[in-house]
């Protein structure tokens, strides 16, 4: 009587079939070769399944359809309530001139309206203020303009505390500025005395300006939104 190996029987086609891929895959494809049998071990599996087109590249993303609800006079003072209350605005705030000409300009939007986020309103801020420097710069650019007169009144010598007087002087109108006139304590109150500013320099406008002043005054010049501000300290 022969003895015969003992073998173990499986249930796990897995099992077998990583064993045949590790002991004896050579035998096996030709095997499977000569019967026509489509080999079915795990690293076969794995590259065919890798051959295999997908189709994920035709595959593209639909947004679902936002549902827009058509306008009326009830939704719209609805929406406004909610928005006052929400932001903590004054009721005056809707009767303003700049609330209504956002709305007006929503309303011609066709395709709806996209609000920019926190750092896009800062930059465009940034950019709007820069522009509106650089608009102010040009107007009062001193090279446009001839000469410059400027009005200081001071109070007499029985004060004894700082003074400052600020004046406000308009941009240019009909191309050349507003005549003013130019007093100081050293002299009498309605004298005046002009201030030539030729050149493309403004610092020799300030020097004139200076030179007008007493040794004890001292002129401070800053730009504002539509004006020019001087500021003029009289000490004792």
């Amino acid at each position: 009587m022969l003895n015969r190996q003992a073998c173990i029987l499986v249930n796990e086609i897995s099992t077998l079939r990583r064993h045949a891929e590790a002991k004896f895959p050579g035998k096996y494809w030709k095997w499977a070769k000569e019967h026509s049998f489509e080999s079915m071990l795990p690293g076969d599996v794995k590259a065919c399944k890798d051959k295999q087109q997908s189709i994920n590249a035709h595959l593209t993303e639909r947004k679902l359809a936002e549902k827009v609800v058509s306008y009326s006079d009830k939704l719209f003072k609805q929406a406004v309530i909610e928005w006052l209350v929400a932001t903590d605005q004054p009721i005056q705030a809707l009767g303003h001139l700049k609330f209504k000409e956002m709305i007006d300009v929503a309303a011609r939007a066709t395709n709806g309206i996209k609000i920019p986020g926190r750092k896009a309103t800062c930059a465009q801020i940034v950019r709007t203020f820069k522009a509106h420097l650089t608009g102010l710069r040009n107007r009062l650019n001193v090279s446009n303009v001839h000469d410059i007169a400027l009005s200081t009144q001071l109070m007499g010598d029985k004060c004894r505390a700082p003074l400052l007087r600020v004046l406000s002087i308009p941009p240019v109108m009909h191309g050349r500025p507003k005549i003013l006139t130019v007093t100081s304590p050293s002299q009498d109150i309605g004298s005046k005395r002009r201030l030539p500013c030729n050149g493309n320099s403004r610092v020799r406008c300030l020097d004139s300006l200076k030179s007008t002043m007493p040794t004890q005054a001292s002129v401070l010049v800053a730009l504002c939104s539509k004006s020019l501000i001087v500021l003029v300290s009289h000490t004792r």
